[in-house]
């Protein structure tokens, strides 16, 4: 589809931080209310005129999103890709495995990563406290 606008939607990562849930399934199949996290980064995608969408997710529970996705027809997704990070191998990486799917495109990508800027703060070793929630007073 010629000049159709393009998602990506990184789904890696082994979710450590939310052990034991993630012994049994991808943190982005979680959920969250009533559905996995996933559908809401697929629907802010469809909502913003996204009609292709690549998902990159590798480990154990990559076959989950196939299950749960299947063409992505039902998520209002005219074309849905899946591409496979073999080993953990950063942002970048699975980016970088997105490449052939948009190579020629004048059109930008949109990329989301669930969780990436706690993600990257963690990983980053940073000791920035987060902000903590103040009471309502009165």
């Amino acid at each position: 589809m010629e000049g159709s606008l393009k998602g990506v939607i990184l789904a890696g990562g082994t979710g450590s931080r939310l052990h034991p849930l993630t012994r049994i399934t991808n943190k982005h199949l979680l959920p969250i209310y009533d559905r996995p996290m996933v559908t809401y980064a697929i629907e802010a995608l469809v909502n913003a005129g996204v009609t292709e969408l690549m998902l990159v997710t590798g480990g154990t529970h990559a076959g989950e999103f196939f299950r749960l996705l299947g063409n992505g027809h039902e998520y209002g997704i005219d074309r849905l890709f899946y591409a496979y990070q073999e080993r953990p191998g950063g942002i970048a990486e699975a980016l970088g495995l997105t490449e052939r799917s948009v190579r020629g495109e004048s059109r930008s990508t949109s990329a989301i990563s669930g969780w990436l800027s706690s993600t990257a703060t963690a990983s980053s070793g940073s000791s920035r406290s987060r902000p903590t929630r103040r009471a309502r007073t009165p």
